[in-house]
């Protein structure tokens, strides 16, 4: 998801986004955790600042 209208009622954030939709909350999980993953967090963070959040998706009726 880019852009749109957010606003942070409590602690920081930046000023961009990234939503990234998985299958399912252990996917993500698994990804972020991978070895693959794991190697790429080493060549980023010296160059970037990042916060990650992994949460469980809401599977209700959507608008």
């Amino acid at each position: 998801m880019r852009a749109g209208k957010f606003e942070s009622v409590e602690g920081s954030n930046k000023s961009r986004q990234v939503i990234i939709e998985f299958p399912d909350y252990a996917t993500a999980l698994a990804c972020y955790r991978s070895p693959e993953y794991q190697a790429n967090i080493k060549v980023r963070q010296p160059h970037s600042a990042a916060d990650f959040v992994i949460a469980e998706g809401y599977d209700g009726p959507q608008p």
